[in-house]
């Protein structure tokens, strides 16, 4: 039996770091009320029974304590660059460490530096946070691990609450949950709720509901524009955001290449729809959204500017959307909103497509009734996962150590590296939205997030080796067609034929891999 000697001022001390925690987070990280009148019970009753105990221990002041289950570990995490980690977790982690015996190292890696490698080499980590857009490398290359059994109760990573469509569509790949997710960013339409009710009209289901606000917009709101991210860092990810509903039809994995010879399918009949569409969109808005992100095409509604809008919420703190891999001092601050007099903000799930192109049979499939939704995410943010190197010990330690960040330190993340990905964070909208926005504002939003990340028809942001690549060659096509007017098939045949020679380049056996262990299948079998 192991005994160790606590004075007054440790336990008063300790007492102190319990009753904060309790009073300041919830569960699973969403910032709560603060300790209030329950704190202050809860303290005197703490300071009470410390003082029992105290006295019951004699003059020795002698109290038991269970044994380090991880004593003499050391675990590494690596964390990506710039985002203020080591600050933000100094005292958690110096906790944590005390409560198991394992020592913690923070290591800071530049995932925007594609000549960097993923993982160190010479001293492997045994838990990594990176963004969403290198995962088709790790997952690919097969340098993770799956999550244990025992590590998905709600004990731990409570992995049944995370939202299902990401869990089993962006975490999960051959062999098992491999990710948990901590931001996950899907645009959402906003509107004009107070004007559309006024003219009788109802928010865009389709997107050829939204062309007709679009069309219509002088009638129903006069003096007033429409804005969508069109700026050269998110014009890829406006795009895709828009064309998956056209290109995914139910049950049809290949969407950006065939699963099965890796060719490229971005200029398939869907793709060419899409960008049509994309095409007669852009013509009704101001030249202005060429450089516009989508916080700010957000903050055009609310301030009154604007009476349609493609963006999304970043958080009460409004800090910038990190796309990629990039640092957040990439970018800075967005302006906040003021918020306009007398208006009403709608917010609902991005428009679906009232017909999609399945490539397997060639054909085009009608919704005519109810559109058709594909979720797009996994253009920013990031998750967590366990390296393939780990010990079955060390990968028990380092779950053990996420799930203490996720679950009892999630306010003390950095701002900007979590977003609503579970079910119980469903609750606290005011977590997650702008402090312009009512507190019905924010829950239509975080409404509109949840309908989208439960949906199991989820497409990826190119969850593939070489994503930036493609990504770019894509921007650029892009370019040509929305500033210059380009047709759509030939603006695609030319992005396809450079996808190719990058397929070329980075090896079209490992690109496919990459892809088909992201979609959660096996390698392809290759027969003689």
């Amino acid at each position: 039996m192991q005994f160790y000697k606590t004075s007054e001022s440790e336990l008063t001390k300790s007492m102190n770091s319990f009753v904060n925690r309790s009073g300041k987070s919830s569960r699973l990280g969403v910032p709560a009320g603060r300790g209030g009148v329950a704190g202050s019970w809860l303290w005197k009753t703490s300071l009470i029974l410390g003082v029992v105990l105290l006295a019951a221990c004699g003059e020795n002041n002698k109290i038991e304590v269970a044994s380090q289950p991880y004593q003499d570990l050391s675990i590494q995490v690596v964390v990506p660059k710039g985002w203020q980690f080591k600050d933000s977790w100094d005292f958690r982690l110096e906790e944590w460490s005390a409560r198991t015996g394992a020592k913690v190292e923070l290591v800071e890696s530049d995932f925007a530096d594609l000549d960097q490698p993923l993982l160190p080499t010479e001293k492997p980590p045994q838990l990594i946070l990176f963004p969403w857009t290198r995962r088709g490398e790790l997952l690919g290359d097969k340098r993770l691990q799956p999550f244990p059994e025992a590590s998905l109760d709600e004990s731990q990573l409570y992995w049944s609450d995370v939202l299902q469509g990401l869990r089993e569509k962006q975490c999960t790949a051959e062999g098992g949950p491999y990710l948990l997710p901590l931001t996950a960013p899907v645009l959402v339409c906003y509107y004009r709720a107070d004007l559309l009710d006024k003219a009788g009209l109802k928010p865009p289901e389709s997107w050829t509901d939204y062309q007709k606000l679009l069309d219509q917009l002088e009638n129903w709101a006069p003096g007033l524009t429409a804005a969508e991210p069109w700026s050269p860092e998110f014009r890829a990810t406006m795009f895709l955001a828009r064309a998956v509903s056209y290109v995914k039809s139910p049950g049809q994995l290949s969407v950006f290449f065939d699963v099965e010879s890796g060719n490229p399918y971005i200029f398939s009949k869907g793709f060419v729809k899409a960008l049509e569409v994309t095409q007669a969109a852009v013509k009704k808005l101001p030249r202005e959204v060429f450089g516009y992100d989508p916080i700010t095409c957000r903050n055009l509604v609310v301030s009154g500017k604007a009476a349609l809008a493609i963006g999304l919420e970043n958080g009460p703190e409004h800090l910038p959307l990190i796309m990629g891999a990039a640092s957040p001092a990439v970018q800075s601050k967005p302006a906040v909103a003021q918020r306009g007099d007398k208006i009403a903000v709608g917010i609902c799930q991005l428009p679906g497509a009232n017909q999609v192109f399945n490539s397997t049979f060639d054909t085009w499939e009608s919704y005519e009734n109810s559109a058709y939704h594909v979720t797009y995410t996994g253009f920013a943010g990031m998750c967590a996962a366990v390296p393939r190197s780990t010990t079955a010990e060390q990968s028990a330690a380092a779950l053990n150590l996420l799930s203490s960040l996720v679950h009892e330190a999630g306010s003390q993340f950095p701002q900007g590296t979590r977003s609503p990905v579970r079910e119980s964070e469903m609750t606290n909208a005011g977590a997650w939205a702008g402090q312009e926005l009512s507190a019905e504002e924010a829950s239509n939003y975080v409404a509109a997030v949840a309908r989208s990340l439960r949906d199991r028809q989820q497409v990826s942001e190119l969850p593939v080796v070489g994503h930036a690549e493609f990504r770019a060659v894509l921007t650029a096509g892009l370019t040509q067609a929305l500033e210059k007017d380009r047709p759509a098939a030939e603006t695609l045949d030319s992005v396809a034929l450079q996808w190719k020679e990058v397929l070329k380049k980075l090896g079209q056996d490992r690109v496919l891999k990459s892809y088909r262990r992201a979609l959660g299948l096996s390698e392809r079998q290759k027969y003689e």
